[in-house]
């Protein structure tokens, strides 16, 4: 009976001595996906008007950078509030777009409004909201800040910003890209840059886009089929020249200018079937690809605007001048 205890215990000991080299060995050699190491790039934004990395600013942002841009096929500020959470953008009519962070825009209209949510182009003010229908090819990055600003841009913001970062023109030699679409309703997409070193202290770089395709809506005017609606034809165009004239001191002027020529939405949901227009005499419209308009109409939009920006690095110190030089828009 001894001996059998004496046997037992004995491999009991030889299996708990086995478990715990067992264990340590696995703890010696972790597997594979323990040895893995995550890399995460850094993220460099200028929300306080300075190069820092995105986990050290203080402030709730969020980043689309080019190469997101791209991916997504983000092409207007519309498609940026797609894909940023308490971001809103109404564009009703697209000449008078209103901005919105996490709830607080203005629900003034017109040519002259000014928001609650501005709109900053390499860190100027859009001053005007037929401005900031802007287009998203070629820039480096987009911020969306969120929550008052105070005047860190030159302009109080008590909603949010959106900062909108082109790519400079570089002085490291000559670049350029053209790429194109087409698809149903003769949609058409074309665009393209091209960056070109003057010499070993200046470059130009220049943008365009082109976009355009038939409505789809058809437009009854009096009971008479016309034209369509929701359709679009923009055209934009971004120039940039870099010079840095010594090691100390930089220039960097930038110009850009947008067209926009369509016939408008179409979004009524009653048809006038009366004789004359605003007869009185509704139906409700359930068919989606007509539109009950009474009268034809445009929605065409013009912006343009020059800026510049001047730095010059002292010894203790970097001394920037901006200048909105020419910033207009007329709808």
């Amino acid at each position: 009976m001894i001996r059998d205890i004496k046997s037992i215990g004995l491999l009991t000991t030889s299996a708990l001595a086995l478990t715990i080299t067992s264990h340590a060995s696995a703890q010696e050699t972790p597997p594979p996906a323990a040895r893995a190491t995550t890399h995460i790039d850094e993220i460099v934004v200028t929300a306080q008007r300075r190069a820092e990395n995105k986990q050290d600013v203080p402030v709730t942002i969020t980043v689309l950078d080019g190469a997101t841009l791209e991916k997504a096929r983000v092409q207007g500020a519309q498609d940026i509030a797609l894909r940023t959470p308490g971001f809103g953008f109404d564009a009703w009519p697209a000449s008078e777009p209103r901005l919105a962070v996490r709830g607080i825009g203005t629900t003034a209209r017109g040519a002259g409004g000014d928001p609650s949510t501005a709109v900053f182009f390499d860190e100027i003010y859009a001053g005007r909201p037929a401005a900031i229908t802007f287009e998203t090819y070629d820039l480096q990055r987009i911020e969306v800040l969120k929550g008052p600003q105070g005047t860190l841009f030159g302009r109080n913001v008590t909603g949010g910003a959106v900062s909108v970062v082109s790519n400079p023109a570089d002085l490291g030699g000559f670049d350029a890209s053209l790429e194109g679409s087409y698809g149903n309703f003769n949609r058409t997409d074309l665009q393209g840059f091209v960056n070109v070193p003057l010499s070993d202290k200046a470059a130009f770089r220049a943008t365009g886009t082109w976009h355009r395709h038939d409505g789809y809506v058809t437009r009854v005017v009096d009971g008479v089929k016309g034209g369509k609606l929701d359709d679009q034809n923009a055209k934009y165009g971004r120039f940039q020249f870099y010079a840095e004239p010594s090691t100390n001191f930089r220039v960097d002027l930038k110009a850009d200018v947008s067209r926009d020529r369509a016939n408008g939405p179409g979004f009524r949901a009653i048809d006038d079937f009366g004789v004359g227009g605003l007869s009185g005499r509704y139906i409700l419209q359930d068919d989606r690809s007509e539109n009950g308009s009474t009268f034809d109409g445009v929605q065409n939009r013009d912006a343009w605007g020059v800026r510049g920006k001047l730095e010059w690095d002292l010894p203790v110190a970097t001394l920037s001048y901006l200048a909105p030089l020419i910033h207009r828009a007329a709808a």
